[in-house]
């Protein structure tokens, strides 16, 4: 089934990458293993077969027979006799695209499919389980996948409630959410950009060399620093626009005199932060590279171009919407 469900795919197995009790390379002429050929009728299959109902039937095989199986298989049945340890042994890397492929295959076409047969007059059910270092990662992305929207739909709205709580505003949260979503979209896809389409790679440099694609961990990892970040800045900015508008600024003279009083800490502090994770992605490792290279550039966008350009523009459009149902001060005082 593994064979038929994977050929003429980019992960297709070949008879000699298989090797099992019931599938093993045949003795050629010079009693050597041969590399090109099976065969599910094999002598040690047969030996082992008239062992059924034996408690570890492979400890039955007389030792000359069984010094010329592989190690792997002296250890492939189960103490029962009821399961069976079938390897696979691809020319692909067990982390790469063809691998995935297989283990899609794999999970689609081989895993689900119910089997029977009969032997001595009874009916035995097969069942196929399979496990690889590729099943484990993409078990783990699935429940990441299923995980990430519970997470977000507890989260988002307690902050959201949390924003809207401290400024006696409904639709803040909303404008802030906006200028952070901004960031984050942007750093991924330059992340997906250099890393999974080489981009980059012309300019002959390692850290920006492709890589692949991102680990299937590094956006749940990320996400929440890169909110908190742009949350964090784009906060410190509204703290002070709230400050001047209470003081009887108009809502534009606000937004200006916060840019100019908070931009240089703001800017100070986004700097350090940018050198220091410049350092993590000159790392030779691929998942600090990557992480490295999302918050470089999450922060390096969100100091220099949301701080300085769209949050300004978000806050001073629609500015009731920045205090509603606060009423604000008159307006008193304006700033050029």
């Amino acid at each position: 089934d593994i064979l038929k469900a994977t050929q003429g795919k980019d992960c297709e197995i070949k008879p000699n990458e298989l090797l099992g009790l019931w599938w093993m390379p045949t003795p050629n002429g010079t009693g050597v293993l041969g590399e090109h050929s099976c065969t599910v009728s094999n002598p040690t299959a047969i030996l082992v077969s008239g062992f059924r109902g034996f408690r570890d039937p492979l400890r039955h095989i007389p030792s000359d027979v069984k010094k010329n199986m592989p190690t792997m298989l002296q250890e492939s049945l189960s103490h029962d006799g009821k399961r069976l340890l079938l390897k696979v042994m691809p020319s692909f890397r067990p982390t790469s695209p063809q691998a995935y492929s297989l283990d899609q295959v794999l999970r689609n076409d081989v895993l689900k499919a119910n089997r029977s047969f009969v032997s001595g007059g009874q009916r035995f059910q097969l069942n196929v389980k399979h496990t690889s270092s590729m099943q484990v990662q993409v078990d783990a992305s699935i429940g990441l996948s299923k995980a990430v929207p519970k997470v977000l739909g507890v989260f988002a709205p307690l902050v959201a409630i949390a924003i809207g709580i401290s400024f006696c505003s409904a639709f803040l949260a909303i404008k802030l959410a906006l200028t952070v979503i901004v960031p984050i979209i942007t750093t991924y896809g330059m992340a997906i950009a250099v890393y999974q389409l080489g981009w980059l790679d012309r300019l002959g440099v390692e850290m920006l060399h492709e890589t692949g694609g991102l680990d299937f961990r590094m956006m749940v990892l990320t996400a929440g620093i890169l909110f908190g970040f742009a949350m964090d800045y784009d906060l410190f900015l509204f703290v002070r626009v709230y400050e001047r508008r209470m003081e009887g600024y108009d809502n534009l003279s606000a937004v200006k005199h916060a840019l100019v009083e908070t931009g240089p800490v703001i800017t100070t502090a986004g700097t350090m932060m940018v050198v220091s994770f410049f350092f993590i992605m000159c790392s030779h490792t691929v998942f600090l590279r990557t992480m490295g290279f999302i918050f470089t550039v999450g922060v390096l966008f969100d100091v220099y171009v949301v701080r300085t350009m769209i949050a300004p523009v978000f806050l001073s459009i629609a500015e009731n919407l920045n205090y509603w149902p606060r009423k604000m001060p008159p307006v008193t005082k304006k700033w050029e």
